[in-house]
């Protein structure tokens, strides 16, 4: 997309994290599914961080033609991804501790206090999926992204708290290839397929 050293490693750290966070994502999907609660929140901090930079890919294509709601779109992702590290460090440490053979009532104890947490949480968490929703239309309706792909990522943001709210571990995986089918592809188009387009 850029011209400049400086833009073109920019822009190669955006399509690489475009294509990474949903990865990671999906490994920690499935570090909940076959491991526990240790490994999969740790991997999803690490998830939720690397995403930044793709929020920042993902709102950079619309910088030009709709850039305050670029800048809007921008924060509340950035907060959700902010939210989800923050929902992984608890599962991990909640994790670590049952692990340590800590009785049952210490271990109730810490998931009642993570239940109060989760009114501080809650807010950041579900700013993450309404911003792909808002981005897929966005990116869909300005004609960014093939339609098709805006689609996707509006499935993806539905898709994201449907599991995790109820804490279906199962359905984690569904939303996590949503997302990488379309922010990967976005990324590998935009950012690291020279002389190409999403469009």
């Amino acid at each position: 997309m850029n011209t400049s050293r400086a833009d073109q490693l920019q822009d190669t750290v955006f399509g690489v994290c475009m294509i990474l966070a949903p990865i990671l994502l999906l490994l920690s999907s499935v570090a909940f599914n076959l491991v526990g609660d240790t490994l999969g929140g740790g991997v999803l901090v690490y998830a939720s961080f690397v995403f930044i930079p793709a929020v920042l890919g993902l709102t950079g294509l619309l910088w030009e033609r709709v850039p305050r709601l670029a800048v809007a779109l921008r924060l509340l992702a950035i907060f959700g991804c902010v939210g989800g590290a923050g929902f992984g460090a608890v599962e991990a440490f909640v994790g670590a501790v049952a692990q340590t053979g800590a009785s049952e009532a210490t271990v109730a104890d810490l998931v009642a206090l993570y239940n109060s947490g989760l009114l501080f949480l809650d807010p950041l968490g579900f700013s993450f999926p309404l911003s792909m929703i808002a981005l897929g239309i966005t990116l869909w309706r300005t004609r960014t992204v093939p339609a098709w792909a805006g689609i996707v990522l509006v499935l993806a943001g539905v898709a994201f708290p449907i599991g995790r709210v109820s804490t279906i571990y199962v359905l984690y995986p569904v939303a996590d290839v949503l997302l990488l089918v379309s922010v990967g592809w976005i990324g590998l188009r935009s950012y690291l397929s020279p002389g190409t387009s999403a469009t």
